[in-house]
């Protein structure tokens, strides 16, 4: 299982950790989620006349125990 973990910093403050809730099945599946949800976020983010964001993200990798 995989998770999507994000770095999002805005301008002038400080940056923020977001955890995505969903797992999923291949590390192909998140990137492919999480780009598409990047690029969903700015296209709202712009449409409402805010600053775009830097983010960055990692697709880990976890196992139940």
């Amino acid at each position: 299982m995989f998770s999507a973990v994000y770095l999002v910093c805005f301008a002038g403050q400080p940056c923020e950790f977001f955890v995505d809730s969903f797992a999923y099945d291949s590390k192909e599946e998140c990137v492919i989620s999480v780009e598409d949800n990047i690029v969903r976020n700015t296209q709202e983010i712009l449409a409402a006349g805010g600053s775009v964001p830097t983010v960055d993200y990692q697709c880990i990798t976890w196992s139940k125990a």
